[in-house]
């Protein structure tokens, strides 16, 4: 069904004569073929992988100019700006360098490569040996050693990427271009939906780019990358084996990720597991936080959302992605089932003096569809629809359910690739999407309720001579309708509510030179409450607190403003950022320190709007030492305050991390990389209402990579040691703090194998 309907979506407009790009990859050194580098055109989102000799083709291509992005292990990161034209028959040979200087990128042109403007400091990859040697059990651990980022946890599965001191529903995240359907934003013992073990990439957008995806990404949108519905014909069979383990949790992990082609089709096929024990901390064993996930296939008697066939059989299949290539464009599907069980440690008030267990199940069918066009103004169409059914259990240590969460999320978007509107403009992109959430909760107080939303949006770019320019635009409607409206409820009237959402943004870079520039960026962002936020009126056990909503909270308003600085030479790359966030209407559940008469286990949280600003600096520094050593630092500071409900005075915000800094040495050689350094974080006394003082710590961490070809193959081993010293370290982001330490020394180990 979704296949058939991404197909049709285009069948009014008429497809254009698509070409094909071809060539092969080679060391710039010793002109050897370079096999199993991932190659992506980053416009449209096209991906491939060399093969044995170098060898790669994209396929059913539109015509215009795009940026071919090459990433490979022991490499530098390469861009080439690529015009595709009908008649371009040669065979591109690209040459890459090995790696010296971590982070440094390679840009050329050629006769038939021309230069374009592109917008820096909006979004960042994290891809190849960085995200290789980041690689945890979780997104937000993968991520949390960036600048500017942290993680909000709750042991050792329950964690979510923080971006400038910013949350939940404030960073978007999404696979493949697509919005995740699990609750992760909601409460901090909700876990994200995704292994990042498959991951090909991890992109982190903010800006005018954002806009495309949601009108409230203030603090980013967060996209896990792992190419599931292909978009090309690999040449031949591919594939790679992961296998992962840790000492802190004593977790082991494996994934499974093939390619095959088929005649006009492509096959995608992964599966992946990870299971973990509870962890260690300096201070002893943290109980129930014991963890088990699979994807694409479920252990336990394969019992998903109920016992029925249907879902007997989809959890006995591996995630899989199936694509139609052909000269007008492609189209595809793909289905992926994700499952995990994990704990939450006891709460430290004795609301549950053993913990609670969750088991959590997703299912997700995507379809996908783009169609090159033969128009004067239109260049490329894409079509995207999703279907998300969601269950989440929360299970006391008797066996009761005590909270129980379903979700069916459906999400379609179209977007059209435009022409130059004139000679300074550049390809823009326009697109609607339409999405239905269908809610329901027992045990929590929150009624049932289903959402509604619709949106148009816009980005265009510019060059003004050494100017840069990039706009967005995102119009919204968002309906959320309970199933029952209730004037009489203890928390005010529960009725239907409705939210117009304008979010805009504009970002500027003024390229001094080739190797240095400034840049702002200037955003405004909007968001609907959620259901919780509205309706709830009942406990949430694993979080720790009895939630009561608010009906009559207005939409959230945000102000950003940031501006960058850039400057790159052959022996030094740094980058400074300083931020500043306004809100008008905060929305936020607040800790109101007083105990629950029904349930005096627990604190009232109220949800409630509020001003609030957030403010900041980030840092990053590489200087290449020799032709092997490298230094690496970069430094992170967020402010947040908000008004009080009793004055006009601001006080400090809850869970913003504190100051933090790392310092670093590289040392890379013959297909080996060295790290090591120190890691710090301040202590943070400015303490939101009932938060508890978190001391400063210094930790050392180490990592040891190394890859080789075989018999046609790669292998790359990597062994990464954490807090080498077992320093005993809280983290003011985590919510069980007062009773528990992060993870003592950890040693961790990655080998990959590309076939």
């Amino acid at each position: 069904m979704f296949t058939g309907l991404a197909m049709t979506t285009f069948t009014g407009l008429a497809s254009a004569q698509s070409t094909q790009l071809k060539g092969r990859v080679i060391d710039a050194i010793s002109h050897d073929p370079v096999a199993f580098a991932y190659l992506h055109l980053e416009e449209i989102n096209r991906t491939a992988l060399t093969d044995s000799d170098g060898g790669f083709l994209f396929s059913s291509l539109p015509q215009g100019t795009f940026t071919l992005a090459i990433h490979r292990i022991g490499y530098k990161d390469a861009h080439w700006q690529i015009t595709i034209r009908p008649d371009q028959m040669d065979e591109l040979l690209l040459s890459i360098y090995p790696e010296v200087l971590q982070g440094e990128e390679v840009t050329v042109n050629s006769e038939s490569m021309t230069s374009g403007g592109s917008i820096e400091g909006v979004s960042r990859k994290v891809t190849g040996n960085e995200l290789r040697a980041s690689l945890g059990s979780t997104l937000a651990e993968t991520m949390r050693l960036k600048p500017g980022m942290d993680q909000r946890s709750m042991g050792g599965a329950p964690a979510r990427p923080i971006i400038r001191g910013l949350g939940g529903e404030r960073v978007v995240i999404l696979k493949d271009g697509t919005q995740s359907g699990d609750i992760s934003a909601q409460s901090a013992d909700h876990a994200v939906s995704m292994d990042p073990i498959t991951a090909d990439e991890i992109e982190i957008a903010r800006g005018a780019t954002a806009l495309l995806y949601s009108s409230n990404a203030v603090g980013g949108v967060v996209n896990v990358v792992q190419n599931l519905i292909p978009t090309t014909i690999p040449r031949r069979i591919t594939g790679i084996i992961s296998l992962q383990g840790k000492s802190a949790d004593e977790s082991q992990a494996g994934a499974v990720k093939l390619y095959v082609p088929l005649r006009n089709w492509s096959l995608h096929t992964d599966w992946s597991g990870r299971s973990g024990g509870n962890l260690k901390t300096p201070l002893g064993t943290l109980q129930n936080s014991k963890f088990s996930t699979r994807t694409g296939i479920v252990g336990g008697g394969g019992r998903v959302f109920g016992s029925d066939i249907a879902g007997v059989l989809r959890a006995a299949l591996p995630s899989v992605g199936l694509s139609l290539i052909r000269p007008w464009g492609y189209a595809g599907i793909s289905s992926s089932l994700y499952s995990s069980q994990y704990g939450i440690p006891p709460d430290p008030n004795g609301g549950h003096p053993d913990g609670v267990n969750i088991e959590m199940q997703k299912w997700q069918v995507n379809s996908r569809s783009e169609r090159i066009l033969n128009h004067a103004f239109w260049t490329l169409a894409e079509g995207r629809m999703s279907y998300t059914q969601y269950q989440h259990k929360e299970i006391e240590s008797s066996g009761f359910i005590g909270t129980e969460f379903g979700q069916v999320v459906l999400d379609s978007k179209v977007q059209l690739r435009h022409k130059p509107l004139s000679n300074r403009w550049e390809d823009g992109i326009m697109g609607f999407s339409a999405g239905y959430k269908n809610y329901a909760v027992r045990g929590a107080g929150t009624p049932d309720s289903e959402a509604f939303s619709l949106a148009f949006f816009s980005v265009e770019k510019m060059t003004i001579q050494k100017l840069d320019v990039e706009i967005g635009f995102r119009a919204g409607l968002d309906l959320l309708r309970p199933e029952q409206q209730n004037p009489d409820s203890r928390i005010g009237f529960i009725r239907n509510r409705k939210f117009i959402t304008l979010a805009s943004a504009l970002t500027t870079t003024w390229n001094i030179t080739q190797r240095s520039s400034l840049g702002a960026t200037f955003m405004k962002t909007v968001r609907a409450p959620g259901f919780e936020e509205l309706y709830s009126e009942g406990p949430h056990l694993a979080a720790y607190s009895f939630e009561i909503g608010n009906p009559d909270l207005n939409q959230e308003s945000g102000w950003s403003a940031e501006g960058f600085a850039r400057t790159r030479s052959d022996r030094l790359e740094t980058e400074f950022t300083v931020y500043s966030i306004w809100f008008s209407d905060y929305l936020h559940a607040r800790n109101t320190g007083r105990i629950n008469f029904r349930y005096p286990s627990l604190f009232d949280y109220q949800f409630s709007s509020t001003q609030a600003w957030i403010r900041g600096a980030e840092w990053v520094t590489t200087l290449k030492l020799s032709r092997s050593l490298t230094l690496l630092a970069h430094g992170a500071l967020t402010h947040g305050d908000r008004k009080s409900e009793n004055s006009d005075e601001l006080i400090p915000l809850p869970m913003i991390p504190p100051a933090s800094g790392s310092l670093g040495l590289s040392w890379k050689n013959h297909g080996w990389t060295l790290e090591t350094g120190l890691e710090a974080k301040a202590t943070q006394s400015r303490l939101g209402e009932f938060e508890t003082r978190t001391p400063a710590y210094q930790v050392w961490n180490g990592s040891a990579q190394y890859q080789f070809m075989a018999r046609g193959k790669l292998h790359t081993f990597i062994l990464r040691a954490q807090n080498i010293t077992d320093r005993i370290v809280y983290s003011h982001l985590s919510r069980i703090k007062d009773i528990s330490p992060e993870s003592g020394r950890d040693l961790a180990f990655l080998y990959r194998i590309y076939f």
